[in-house]
């Protein structure tokens, strides 16, 4: 990040020196001196311009790729769940936020102990059952990695 900082900063530099020099530099003598110093900001400035594009092409690449994981993840809980349904009955539905990142408790309020809990996230970051104990008959204890992401908690009851 320095790097297209600096590139930037001595592309304006040039650029400067540019307007300055073409003011005093009107005798035909320096227009060959001109030109290089106009093609020498040009270059840097378009150097720092692509370094400027890449950087947010990798970045919006990165950010494909985690929707695309994140959507993956969802479409596995989903599978788990049609899948646990003959086994364990319907779960019910609990809708989550982390306020903070960290450790945190929800209260289910289901009136019953679960036999099973599945997180299946509805924002980018990850929110995971703590160990060893995950969830009792009141509660639902989990860890975020963030602050304000939600999640949907799928919870089977005994």
């Amino acid at each position: 990040m320095n790097w297209d900082i600096s590139l930037a900063v001595f592309g304006f530099l040039v650029q400067c020196t540019i307007a300055l020099l073409g003011l005093k530099l009107l005798h035909w003598k320096h227009k060959m001196l001109f030109t290089s110093l106009v093609i020498v900001g040009a270059v840097f400035t378009g150097i720092s311009v692509k370094r400027g594009i890449d950087a947010s092409n990798r970045v919006n690449s990165t950010l494909a790729k985690i929707q695309q994981s994140s959507s993956k993840s969802e479409q596995g809980i989903s599978d788990l769940s049609h899948q646990l349904t003959p086994l364990l009955g319907s779960p019910h539905l609990v809708k989550i936020e982390a306020v903070h990142a960290g450790n945190f408790r929800i209260t289910h309020r289901l009136g019953c102990h679960p036999s099973n809990v599945a997180v299946q996230m509805t924002s980018l970051g990850l929110i995971t059952l703590q160990s060893p104990k995950a969830y009792d008959e009141t509660s639902v204890y989990l860890t975020a990695s963030d602050s304000k992401l939600t999640a949907d908690l799928l919870i089977w009851c005994k």
